[in-house]
Parts: C-alpha cells; sequence; structure tokens
C-alpha cells in the first residue's frame, strides 16, 4: 500500500488522554480499540485504506517457508475494530485463473491488480477488480488495463503501481522482457480518476538492464514518469572498483505530452552519491535530494540537492553541503566521541555510518526535508554443537537487526542546510525481521512527530554516569516514546506508553499517519492484536 486518502472519524474504545509536555497545544491523546485473537500465523502485512465504515487490512500466512510463498487475506475491521470480513484471495482468484499482482486503494476504493497469462496465444492480461467493501467479494467492476504481447521463454514481466500526489492519475508500471545486453525496457499504463485510460507507453533505456537497478518511479498531477535509479558502470556489480564509485545515479523523465526520454547523469567528481530521493513539487518540476560520502558507499559527510527543470531540461541548484563536526558527534557515546575528534584533529575524514534515507518531504518554498536512519544487518552461522564449531544447528544462519539513530536534514531551495537534528535510539533484535524496530512519522502543521520503541532506561539519560543509550528489549518494560521536532530543529521526546500499559508490543513500521491530525496504531502480543490511534493538537 503507497497512498490512502485522509480519513473519517473511526470510533474506539479505552481512551488514554494525558498532557505529553508542559505547554497547552502539546497535549496528545492515546485512544485505544479492545484486543483481538487472531492465528498467529496469519501477520498483518499492510493497513490498504479507511473509509466511514471501518478499516481494511492485509494479512499474510506463509504456506511456505523455503519458497517464500503465502496466501493473501483481504480483512475488514468495523469502527469498534472489531473484525466483520475475511476473504481468502488466492481462492477467490484461482476461479478466475488469476494471480494477485498488487492491492491499491484508490478514490476511496479497493482495488486488486490481477494477471491472466492467455496460454497458447502469448498474451498478459492486467486487470484492476473492485472489491465490495461489505462483503470482500470481487462482484464489482473490472477493468483490464493491459494486454501485453509476451515472450514466454524470458521472464515474467512485474507489476507495481504508483498514485499521483493529488490522486488525479493512478500508473500502473512493468518490466518488459529483453535478452542479454539489451536496453533496459519498461511499460506503462496512466489512468485517470475514473478509471479511464489516458495513455500507454513503452519506453527503451539507453542503458542495457544488466547495469541498470532501478530503485523508484513516480507519476506527477499531468502523468509525467519519473523513473530513478543506480546505473554501474560494469557488470561486475561492486559499488566500488579500484578505489573510484562503480556506480552513478540515472534520472529519466518521461513527459505524458511528447516521446522523448529525458535522461540526467546525477554524479559529481570525487563524492560517492550514496542516496537518492526524487519528487515531483507542486508545479511539476523535479526535487532531488540526498547524501554523499568523501571516502566510501556505507558512510555519509553531509547532503545535497538539486532541481530539474523541464523547461530548460537542466540541472539546477546542484549544491553540496557537508555535516560539521558537532553534528556527526552529536548524541555520541563518551568513548566514540573521543575517536571522532581526534580522527578529526589528524586531518582524516569523520562521517556518519549506515545511514539509509527513508523518504524526502518537499517544502512549500522548494526546499526538502531528509529523514534518515543507521540501519544495517549483521548475519553469522550457528555452528555450536558442543563438538564441532563448524557444523549449524538449524541449516541456517542468524541474523542481527540494527536501526539505531534518526536524522532529520532541513535543505533550504539554495541547498544550504537551514538545521540538523539527530534523535538516538538503539534498537538491536535478532531473528524477528526487526518488526517492533524502526520508526513511524506523522507530519501535523509545523511539526513532525516520530514515534518508536525504546528502553525505558533512555528516559534518563542525562543520568547515566557511562553516557550511554540502552537498546530496546521486547518485553513488558519496553516504552514507546514520541518525538517532536518543531519547525527550528528543537527536538523534545517522552514516553507514550508502556508495552504493559497497551498490552501489545507495537509495530512502528506499519503505523500510517491517517489523517491531518491523526495516526492509526497496530500491535501484537502472542496472538492478541490491537488498533489504536494517536490524536495530536
Amino acid at each position: 500500500m503507497k497512498s490512502y486518502s485522509i480519513l473519517l472519524t473511526i470510533a474506539f474504545f479505552f481512551w488514554m488522554p494525558f498532557s505529553l509536555f508542559s505547554q497547552s497545544d502539546n497535549k496528545i491523546k492515546v485512544k485505544w480499540g479492545e484486543s483481538f485473537d487472531k492465528q498467529s500465523n496469519k501477520i498483518l502485512a499492510d493497513i490498504i485504506g479507511f473509509d466511514d465504515t471501518g478499516i481494511y487490512t492485509l494479512r499474510k500466512r506463509s504456506t511456505s517457508v523455503m519458497l517464500d510463498v503465502y496466501d493473501s487475506y483481504l480483512e475488514k475491521l468495523d469502527n469498534n475494530l472489531n473484525p466483520v470480513a475475511e476473504q481468502r484471495l488466492s481462492k477467490v482468484l484461482a476461479n478466475r485463473k488469476e494471480d494477485l499482482q498488487d492491492i491499491l486503494w484508490h478514490q476511496n476504493k479497493i482495488w486488486l491488480l490481477t494477471s491472466d497469462k492467455v496460454q497458447g496465444k502469448g498474451n498478459f492480461l492486467v486487470k484492476l477488480r473492485e472489491v465490495n467493501k461489505n462483503s470482500l467479494g470481487l462482484d464489482g467492476n473490472v477493468k483490464e488495463v493491459v494486454n501485453l504481447n509476451y515472450d514466454w521463454r524470458l521472464s515474467t514481466p512485474i507489476f507495481d503501481y504508483e498514485i499521483s500526489r493529488d490522486s488525479s492519475k493512478l500508473m500502473i508500471i512493468y518490466s518488459l522482457p529483453s535478452k542479454r545486453n539489451e536496453a533496459d525496457r519498461f511499460g506503462f499504463t496512466i489512468i485517470d480518476e475514473d478509471l479511464e485510460i489516458l495513455f500507454r507507453k513503452e519506453i527503451v533505456l539507453p542503458v542495457k538492464d544488466r547495469l541498470f537497478d532501478l530503485s523508484s518511479y513516480e507519476v506527477s498531477n499531468n502523468g509525467d514518469v519519473l523513473l530513478n535509479g543506480v546505473q554501474f558502470e560494469t557488470e561486475i556489480k561492486e559499488p566500488k572498483r579500484f578505489g573510484k564509485p562503480n556506480y552513478f545515479y540515472r534520472v529519466f523523465m518521461v513527459p505524458a505530452d511528447k516521446d522523448t526520454i529525458f535522461s540526467y547523469k546525477i554524479t559529481q567528481e570525487d563524492k560517492y552519491i550514496t542516496d537518492l530521493k526524487t519528487s515531483f513539487n507542486n508545479v511539476g518540476d523535479v526535487i532531488g535530494a540526498g547524501f554523499y560520502s568523501d571516502e566510501g558507499t556505507t558512510s555519509i559527510a553531509g547532503s545535497y540537492f538539486f532541481s530539474l527543470n523541464q523547461k530548460t531540461d537542466k540541472i539546477e541548484n546542484f549544491n553540496f553541503k557537508k555535516f560539521d563536526l558537532e553534528f556527526i558527534l552529536e548524541e555520541t557515546d563518551k568513548r566514540d566521541a573521543k575517536t571522532l575528534k581526534k580522527r578529526a584533529e589528524k586531518g582524516k575524514t569523520v562521517e556518519l555510518y549506515e545511514y539509509d534515507l527513508d523518504k524526502i518531504i518537499l517544502r512549500d518554498d522548494g526546499g526538502a526535508l531528509l529523514l534518515a536512519e543507521q540501519y544495517f544487518v549483521s548475519s553469522y552461522n550457528n555452528t555450536y554443537d558442543g563438538f564441532n564449531r563448524n557444523r549449524t544447528l538449524d541449516g541456517g544462519r542468524s541474523y542481527n537487526y540494527n536501526y539505531n539513530n534518526i536524522i532529520l536534514v532541513n535543505i533550504n531551495p539554495d541547498g544550504s542546510i537551514e538545521w540538523n537534528s539527530k534523535i538516538p535510539k538503539r534498537q538491536n533484535t535478532f531473528d524477528d525481521r526487526g518488526i517492533h524496530s524502526s520508526y513511524t512519522s506523522a507530519i501535523v502543521k509545523d511539526k513532525i512527530y516520530l514515534i518508536y520503541n525504546d528502553n525505558p532506561k533512555n528516559l534518563f539519560h542525562e543520568n547515566d554516569k557511562n553516557d550511554r543509550y540502552y537498546s530496546m528489549i521486547v518485553n513488558r518494560d519496553m516504552i514507546t516514546t514520541l518525538a517532536v521536532v518543531d519547525k527550528s530543529g528543537k527536538v523534545k521526546k517522552a514516553k507514550l506508553f508502556s508495552a504493559h500499559e497497551a498490552d501489545i508490543y507495537l509495530r512502528p513500521k506499519i503505523c500510517p499517519q491517517i489523517a491531518s491530525n491523526e495516526l492509526l496504531l497496530y500491535g501484537v502480543k502472542n496472538r492478541m492484536n490491537r488498533f489504536g490511534r494517536i490524536i495530536f493538537p
């Protein structure tokens, strides 16, 4: 699920009002629904959408762990957050000999994106099927959106969708088959708000498919398409070769009214562009921003910013800004800070490590706000069985998931940094895919709210003699923290609730903002599920 409309009021049980900060305008309310039982192997995968009758969710149940195969279940909760309908999608689609590609919420309706392989005819049909929001049956409208002549000897096409910022355009995008060393090919169908097809295009990018990895795509309010990806210099896809970058970011623009592809190479000599996010602004120009490094691909030295002007077909305001040492050392424990200071005094590079750019939020004045999180995964063999340390116990590997500090970088239209903020956290878990780690965010008026699980000891960090932050532990003492960032970059933090008080373990990554001042909460504890919401001032 990538886009949903602003919502409506949902009635919940069990109020938990409290004053979060001393100011009257910073009073937050948390409102919980009742807990309900759900099979533990039916895992909530997505929040599909909302309307005035309830919430629609997607659950998945594993049918083959080895093959990573799942059954998909569409579920509806009423306004009291009780499950009232469920549909096993694989079953109803099997009767129609169709496969599920995706589920989307568009124009206040649920649509299934399905595919139908017409054997013997070389066709690949893709349809949008409307779901009845009461029964969750497939008795609604059906719209054929792609009829692809296909060579079955080549790889199966992959389908996805994007919705424009004003929800007036829906794009169905898909890969087109290509042989080895041929150019990369894509197709897309642009659909209006009445589900009428405006146009279809198939494009050939001026790069071999083995050298280009598509990262993201977007459709503008007028139907222009933006593709963003990484192009490698060689088929050996290593970020660095012979001490220099082996890749660069490349952006392709496909105007709705032209049969032209505009290509932009996003690169800078002697710098590693480590992350790039692009987005259409309100006037249709493209804003790009991200991080760069002076020494490699796993660290960041600062931010950069640029705009693509469609009228002049040029990159404008391409500016780089290095993080100052004070920001890098901020919220760093004393031992690490001392080491980094010594490196800086010797003239060595000091950078932030393992940060992933999560999102770019466009400002009304043409600037941008970047949100990023320190994230990395390490793995090792379970090798000790009491006799031979080289044998594994379970035939697999163990994985350590690390979600740590959050940083915010507020960039002015000229590329200069207005302010940086860092929110310290430590989330280190094993073999759980980090489902209770990371964070969610909401933008309300001129503030940014960040919600994440934390160790209660970190509430009293100022009194810790070792000046350290403690890792989150998923147990009854775990707390959910709310960090508020104001328009000047100043951060305030407070406990929102504890796992014991809410009787669940929050899953932040799946909690979306559902209205201008509301955010949906979801958590689990064993088989018990619970939804709630935060109401911001």
